[in-house]
């Protein structure tokens, strides 16, 4: 199944590889943003989003990342503000969720203004 945009969930302990080695390593990746949630859950677990140009193959981010599609890694199906603003749990989810600082997001993104533009687009 080939891919343009994706997220991949792992758990921290089960993270073999270099998140930004990974990135850097792969010309077919031209956007990215990780953050590792590690607040007030049983499990801390990176979620890593990538934009892939042209599209990719499941089986390639199975071997890159060393993890199982099917298990790991969801579409996305969503803007990358909205993309953004789930990885930092800034939707407004209520008092319960931990919203999480932009300093702890890697990106290659322009952060700020995506959630501006998202913002005023509402």
């Amino acid at each position: 199944m080939k891919l343009r945009q994706v997220e991949i969930i792992i758990p921290e302990y089960k993270l073999s590889v270099d998140i930004p080695i990974v990135i850097s390593k792969h010309r077919k990746i031209y956007e990215f943003a990780y953050i590792l949630h590690d607040h007030n859950c049983v499990c801390p677990h990176y979620h890593i989003y990538l934009k892939c140009f042209p599209a990719i193959e499941s089986l390639e981010i199975e071997e890159w990342f060393q993890v199982s599609f099917s298990s790991q890694c969801n579409f996305v199906r969503c803007n990358d503000a909205n993309m953004l603003l789930y990885l930092l749990q800034w939707q407004g989810t209520g008092s319960q969720t931990y919203e999480y600082p932009l300093e702890n997001l890697q990106t290659s993104f322009n952060v700020s203004s995506l959630i501006k533009l998202n913002r005023n687009a509402k």
